[in-house]
């Protein structure tokens, strides 16, 4: 069996994917992230799942403009505070 993964940026006024990324399964899926991004998208909200979350890429996006809606990991030593 082959497999693919598919990253969508989605446009969410207009309803529309804004960029498409299609790769092979064997490629991570947080690669893609920045590839999907698009700055001419009419909100600038980056939502993602904990897979995602990096510290050096969550400053740089949100140097330029992004707002991050990245989960967040909680661990037995430190938990999820209630905002998290």
């Amino acid at each position: 069996f082959f497999g693919y993964k598919l990253s969508a940026s989605a446009d969410k006024r207009y309803k529309l994917i804004r960029k498409i990324k299609v790769c092979t399964a064997s490629e991570h899926d947080t690669l893609h992230l920045e590839d999907v991004l698009d700055p001419c998208n009419t909100r600038r909200d980056v939502y993602a799942d904990k897979g995602y979350l990096n510290g050096k890429r969550e400053a740089r996006l949100t140097g330029e403009g992004w707002r991050m809606h990245i989960q967040r990991k909680g661990s037995k030593e430190k938990p999820l505070s209630e905002a998290q």
